[in-house]
């Protein structure tokens, strides 16, 4: 099974954008620290974006795709 770099493209800005918001209430008090660790979470989504990017082939079909068994 490959890495599952889709749905993780998805999850990092939404878990970075509730862990920023919710940072003044975790004891980060300073600004600078709020917006480094906004800029973390979109430096690894970037990272992903690029990564993703590289992979794509330009023969047709689908490309970054993930399959799950939903019912057994």
């Amino acid at each position: 099974m490959s890495f599952p770099i889709l749905t993780t493209a998805i999850a990092v800005p939404l878990v970075g954008a509730v862990v920023t918001a919710a940072a003044p209430r975790l004891g980060v008090a300073s600004a600078a620290a709020i917006k480094q660790l906004g800029l973390l979470f979109s430096g690894i989504a970037l990272v992903l974006g690029v990564v993703m990017a590289a992979q794509y082939g330009a023969d047709g079909g689908l490309h970054s795709t993930e399959t799950h068994t939903w019912i057994e």
